[in-house]
């Protein structure tokens, strides 16, 4: 459904007709490629009647930064994806469905929450993912880091940060 990214905003259009918004995100691709001097990335979204369709891989994507051989999978960063939510949010979206399909990251969402300004217009919102895999949050490191392009050693760090990051999200929401 969502695994490969960047067309399910195609997919949708049938179902979803509705406004396609285009923004230019220069944290999206920096953050991929921890590099302040990143060019600039246009992440379209969906909005129609209330919900939005968000893309991981449009904002925070592998291909974006060139495939996993050009990936830092240790700095690569959602912060992109929550910009798109953000501004979604801003639109008055109702219902958000993000698909993580195509990401450049194992940041666990962290860097997309930091991205919303103001988490509190989250209430009332339903935010829906949407993927086609079930693996558990903590084996995310081991079972995608490799197609991120990290090394073993990095797996091993990234499922550390994974497993700290369970208990963030337990403390904080």
């Amino acid at each position: 459904m969502a695994e490969h990214g960047r067309n399910e905003l195609d997919l949708e259009e049938r179902r979803l007709p509705g406004e396609v918004v285009e923004d230019t995100r220069q944290i999206a691709l920096r953050e991929a490629h921890a590099a302040a001097d990143s060019d600039p990335v246009e992440a379209e979204w969906r909005l129609s009647r209330q919900t939005a369709i968000i893309e991981m891989a449009r904002a925070s994507g592998l291909a974006l930064v060139g495939g996993r051989e050009h990936n830092d999978a240790m700095a690569a960063s959602t912060v992109g994806t929550g910009e798109l939510i953000d501004q979604a949010l801003d639109a008055g979206a109702k219902r958000i469905i993000v698909c993580l399909g195509g990401s450049a990251t194992t940041d666990g969402g962290l860097g997309a929450v930091r991205a919303i300004h103001a988490p509190h217009r989250l209430r009332g919102v339903r935010l829906l993912v949407a993927c086609d895999v079930t693996t558990r949050f903590t084996d995310a490191a081991p079972v995608f880091g490799p197609q991120k392009g990290a090394s073993p050693a990095q797996v091993r760090m990234l499922t550390g940060r994974l497993e700290r990051l369970v208990q963030v999200y337990r403390d904080e929401f």
